[in-house]
């Protein structure tokens, strides 16, 4: 999923008008609030190009940063924008980079790309075990069961000198998913070509997560709006006095 339009990811997005500099404003002043100190390292999981991570890397110069994804052409863009940033292909459910992070961030609606609850369940544990003491996991889960809207269809279009782009998107509700379809037609220097592709977006209600956080041994909150109007967890190991 996504290496057939990794090169076009950022500017479609661009062009839908995701703001990812307010965004990771936003997050490093959560971050800052949340925490004691200034954190020294920090993970994204499901990284994508890591626009979120190139703008984080602004806010905290001398911050060790990390990222993981499945996507080997998303990978590749990342290291290019942040080539001080330790890269790993990884499954989120089944990941070990054998350290811990002041901060561990998924982003996105990323978890919402995981199968089933006990995929989600597994990627929260490993997450939690990638934490350092006082560390702070945030998790942007995307549509809620109670925010979503009628099943839609979507058309936009890119019309630049170098790129022409048309995406057709078609989502339709299951049971526990959005199953999303995309349609693309792209023109550009490199030729052009059409595909489509298929994504199913998990959907778990709220009590789901704080069941997943809590056999994680997390303590958690909830931010109706988060970084981009969809909601944030917040999660930490308890303070223990021991």
């Amino acid at each position: 999923m996504f290496d057939h339009w990794a090169q076009l990811y950022d500017r479609i997005y661009a062009a839908r008008g995701k703001d990812y500099s307010r965004e990771a404003a936003q997050l490093a002043e959560t971050i800052t609030r949340h925490r004691s100190h200034y954190p020294s390292s920090l993970l994204d999981i499901a990284c994508g190009t890591g626009e979120h991570l190139h703008e984080l890397s602004r806010r905290f110069p001398s911050c060790d940063l990390a990222g993981i994804d499945q996507s080997e052409g998303m990978l590749r863009i990342a290291q290019r924008k942040v080539p001080a940033a330790l890269f790993t292909r990884a499954d989120m459910a089944a990941f070990d980079l054998g350290r811990r992070f002041d901060v561990v961030t998924c982003l996105f609606a990323s978890i919402c790309y995981l199968p089933d609850d006990r995929a989600a369940e597994r990627a929260i544990d490993q997450m939690a075990k990638h934490l350092s003491p006082g560390g702070l996991l945030l998790i942007e889960p995307g549509v809620m069961p109670e925010r979503l809207s009628p099943p839609r269809e979507d058309v936009m279009t890119i019309d630049e000198p170098d790129l022409k782009l048309t995406r057709r998107t078609t989502a339709v509700h299951e049971a526990d998913a959005i199953v999303i379809t995309f349609a693309f037609e792209v023109d550009r220097p490199a030729g052009i070509g059409a595909f489509t592709e298929t994504q199913r977006i998990h959907i778990a209600p709220r009590e789901r997560y704080a069941d997943w956080f809590e056999r994680a041994g997390l303590q958690w909150s909830f931010d109706e709006q988060g970084p981009a109007g969809m909601g944030l967890f917040l999660a930490h190991h308890p303070i223990t006095t021991d």
